[in-house]
């Protein structure tokens, strides 16, 4: 028992929060999580903590804290004083809205009672582009410091930063450093557009952006120190709890854990670095008790505080070290995955690690997955290969580097706390026996991180291949794009599954058997077949059309459906933008409704996957992850349809802000969708520009035109060179892979809530690329293959109409009729206008979408990504962070080429 003499006269740390409340935000991160279980458990007189949460349609708000605080790291709270979790208070909200996201009520209730703000929301992701992380990183923390200033109680404002702000320094002391570059300069760049060649440039020599954010944003911090007493604290590498509440404790794979652990089970074998460089590790609770004590001393000074809480200074230790321990612990629990999980080696050599990850880490990860498959299991080891190097590569410059962060302000702070305080808030690293934490921390990854808890396992406990083993599938659109790319990976991902029926239309003279037998001689099953050809016989076609009463099936194949299926996947629509209103709304909208009425029958119904479109609610600027007013009442419509029938001039003016009748019908469908999917759990599902694959079954592959395929060819083509719109607004592209993954994983997690999951699959809210950009690289391609047939592909993108006419006459149309002209003087069959003709009716069936820019938010799709063990993100890759456009465009021409242009002759893109 610590007993308190009469001589401590200061308030303790917990006294100075009695009868004060915090704000944070970052609350259900890593670090949020231990900063409130800390902050309730050893500070007991506190009023509340409000909780800056980004809000789901998908969760109630008793649901968020429910889910919240089901985490173990709470379990002594729960036991000893579960009232004083009431304390938390969730503020709606989101770093990157304007304001915050805040409503006036909640905005002027944080105004008058907080005393204490801890903001740690940031995007921590190295990769991310630099506009994502500038939005989250710079811009959210600019509005957190504005609404400080306005706040009538406020005492502390506490930043949490990073120990690697500033890697061009091998000594890193506790003050403010330069800028790497002019805030407002930077801000600049971002607002005009920034490519992925210049955003390398402009990092100065920081290695990523997400380091470069904070380095920035640490001078608007600063700045504030004028208006409120503010700290700033810069935590290194954080891993496991190192005391309480739970020893070992941590929430997920960043930082250290990752690589570690990959080389520790013998997935990695080479490092790049060197086994005597230190690794800054910290204890996630050592930096709470940090931040907590700084806030609570922050009145013994007038100066900007910076504090380094690392432990490279006082108490190192090496990276061979924390690498030994996890290995020794490896074979001790026998959790290796390859033979010599303790033979790994470091090299400084670039080139070395290329060559022994090929010769130690492919090769034997080809050799495993072969004698899975002769003994009738998945493949899995070139997948985890491809995790392992996007893992080591986001982190290779920490391993290839050593710094020593001085933490003499930390261990300052440490020593003038009182005894009892020193007990409840241990922050000094030098107190840390390596030995002992790396054991705990190891112990902690099989607890926290890898074993799974309790004998029986909900949907969300499963991984997606496990939920899907036993059960059946119905596909409707199985024939489509998105449907083989779908069917494929289902099959080869999901092996356990029962049977997938597929819905198919029986064509004259041809059968339902025989239409899926054709169905599978495209290349896109090619893999399929040759790792495991038995699993086709799974997929069983079901004839019917949703044109047709109750879908067209006959009554055994409807008992079949309702006895056996569990997961409905609907796809089938008409995606023409010119459908007549009536024979639009016949597929979309009332095949969609037959479907869930069978939907709603099925006895063993777990979801059901309606696919849409993020162009169904157009009139909006920005777009979000819910459930959007139907843009006319049902009856309305065929009231309408009644009247005009197919009247083309009558409609356009009907659909009125919508620019087709597809884009009418599925914004119509999905409210229809929502209002009366009853106990069916539902996902709606809306992809945007559905492209080439990025990776899987095969790189680049497409078996059609539609999308933006058809006008970035004609322009790399060098045949269309005007287009009505503006060269840097947003295009956005999904590869056709991630859907089918996003599609599979939002069916797996569907049950986890009673309402509707909506799902943007988009890019321009994470990772936007331009028009212009996109052009660039993908004309780059087709002239490198000499497949421009005109010279110097180029599109000018114009804000007017007349002049895009008057330029295309100009440049394009005469031109063309000269050059028909000397075809027919010279005897020749006239060409050019027929082919120009072509493209400028492709190019303005278009320009709605050319002229207009949207930004499609996809939080909640990146949310479940973020959620997927790292096997399950392997195997169903969907977080649009991780395409690199210049690369996937490339492909996606080379595709193009292969797979819908191909030519005999064409050796360049075999």
């Amino acid at each position: 028992m610590v007993v308190l003499t009469s001589k401590e006269t200061k308030p303790s740390v917990a006294e100075f929060y009695a009868g004060k409340s915090v704000f944070i935000t970052g609350g259900t991160g890593f670090l949020g999580k231990v900063f409130i279980e800390k902050l309730l458990y050893s500070c007991p007189d506190i009023v509340n903590i409000y909780m800056l949460i980004r809000e789901k349609k998908g969760l109630s708000v008793s649901e968020r804290i429910k889910q919240f605080l089901d985490d173990p790291l709470f379990t002594r709270l729960k036991d000893k004083r579960p009232a004083d979790l009431e304390k938390i208070v969730l503020i709606p909200g989101d770093i990157t809205a304007p304001d915050l996201g805040i409503t006036a009520a909640n905005e002027k209730m944080l105004i008058e009672k907080v005393s204490v703000i801890i903001h740690s929301a940031a995007t921590v992701k190295f990769n991310e582009p630099l506009p994502t992380a500038w939005k989250i990183n710079v811009e959210g923390t600019r509005m957190m410091l504005a609404l400080s200033r306005r706040m009538k109680r406020i005492e502390v404002f506490i930043h949490i930063s990073t120990a690697y702000t500033n890697t061009n320094r091998e000594v890193v002391d506790e003050i403010l450093y330069p800028a790497p570059a002019d805030i407002d300069q930077v801000y600049q760049y971002v607002k005009e557009g920034i490519s992925e060649e210049d955003t390398e440039k402009i990092l100065n020599g920081r290695p990523n952006t997400y380091t470069f954010t904070k380095a920035l944003t640490e001078h608007l911090v600063a700045e504030n120190q004028a208006y409120v007493p503010t700290i700033i604290v810069r935590p290194s590498v954080v891993a496991a709890i190192k005391d309480e509440p739970l020893k070992g404790w941590l929430g997920n794979w960043f930082g250290a854990t990752g690589l570690t652990v990959f080389t520790a089970k013998g997935l990695n074998r080479v490092i790049y670095g060197h086994s005597n460089y230190i690794v800054d590790l910290i204890p996630v609770d050592y930096v709470a008790n940090l931040v907590i004590a700084a806030g609570a001393k922050s009145n013994t000074s007038s100066e900007l505080k910076v504090y380094n809480c690392c432990s490279s200074s006082c108490n190192p230790v090496k990276i061979g070290t924390l690498m030994s321990m996890f290995a020794d612990d490896a074979i001790k629990q026998k959790s290796y995955a390859m033979p010599l999980p303790g033979w790994y080696i470091f090299t400084k050599y670039k080139w070395l690690v290329l060559l022994l990850t090929f010769l130690f880490q492919v090769i034997p990860a080809y050799i495993t997955d072969l004698s899975r498959h002769l003994v009738g299991k998945s493949p899995r080891y070139i997948k985890l290969q491809s995790l392992v190097n996007q893992t080591r590569s986001s982190i290779d410059f920490f391993t290839s580097h050593s710094w020593v962060m001085k933490a003499d302000r930390v261990r300052e702070l440490y020593a003038s706390l009182s005894p009892a305080d020193k007990y409840l808030f241990p922050c000094d690293p030098v107190n840390i026996n390596w030995t002992q934490y790396l054991q705990d921390y190891c112990w902690g990854v099989r607890n926290f991180l890898e074993k799974k808890t309790g004998n029986s396992k909900n949907a969300n406990d499963l991984s997606v291949g496990d939920f899907y083993a036993g059960k059946s599938v119905f596909v409707t659109g199985g024939t489509g794009f998105l449907g083989k790319v779908y069917l494929e990976k289902l099959l080869y991902s999901c092996h356990k599954l029962d049977k997938i029926y597929v819905l198919v239309r029986e064509k004259k003279g041809v059968n339902g058997s025989k239409r899926v037998e054709e169905l599978f001689t495209n290349p896109v099953f090619k893999r399929l077949k040759a790792s495991n050809p038995e699993s086709i016989k799974k997929v069983v076609p079901i004839i019917g059309d949703v044109t047709l009463p109750k879908l067209g099936l006959n009554q055994k194949d409807e008992e079949t459906l309702i006895d056996k299926v569990s997961v409905v996947y609907h796809a089938a629509a008409t995606i023409k933008f010119n459908e007549p209103l009536p024979v639009a709304m016949n597929i979309n909208f009332e095949g969609t409704q037959k479907v869930l009425e069978l939907s709603k029958r099925l006895k063993n119904i777990e979801a059901l996957i309606y696919i849409s479109t993020a162009f169904a609610h157009t009139s909006r600027n920005v777009l979000l992850e819910t459930v959007y007013p139907s843009p006319a009442e049902v009856d309305d419509v065929y009231k309408f349809i009644e009247e005009y029938g197919h009247d083309a001039q009558e409609t356009k003016k009907f659909l009125n802000e919508q620019p087709s009748t597809y884009t009418f019908t599925k914004s119509l469908t999905e409210a229809y969708v929502a209002k009366n999917r009853g106990h069916v759990p539902t996902v709606i599902l809306r992809p945007s520009v559905v492209t080439s694959s990025k990776d899987e079954p095969l790189k680049g592959w497409l078996d059609n035109w539609y999308g933006g395929t058809a006008l970035l060819q004609n322009a790399g083509r060098g045949w269309n060179r005007f287009a009505l719109g503006n060269n840097d607004a947003p295009l956005d592209l999904i590869p056709v892979d991630y859907v089918s993954n996003m599609s599979i994983v939002a069916g797996a997690r569907a049950k986890k809530s009673s309402d509707i999951q909506v799902y943007n699959c988009t890019t321009s809210g994470e990772n936007p690329i331009k028009w212009g950009d996109a052009h660039k690289y993908f004309n780059r391609e087709m002239v490198a293959r000499g497949k421009n047939e005109l010279p110097c592909p180029y599109v000018i993108y114009l804000k007017s109409k007349p002049l895009m006419n008057i330029s295309t006459f100009i440049f394009q149309t005469t031109p063309a009729q000269i050059a028909d002209l000397w075809l027919k003087i010279t005897g020749r069959q006239p060409k050019y206008m027929e082919t120009l003709s072509k493209v400028i009716k492709i190019r303005n069936s278009y320009e709605f979408f050319t002229s207009n820019s949207w930004v499609m938010k996809a939080e909640r799709a990146r949310e479940l990504c973020s959620s997927l063990s790292p096997e399950d993100k392997e195997e169903f890759p969907c977080d649009v962070a991780q395409i690199l456009w210049s690369e996937y465009i490339r492909n996606y021409c080379r595709g193009i080429l292969k797979y819908i242009t191909p030519s005999k002759n064409d050796k360049s893109v075999r």
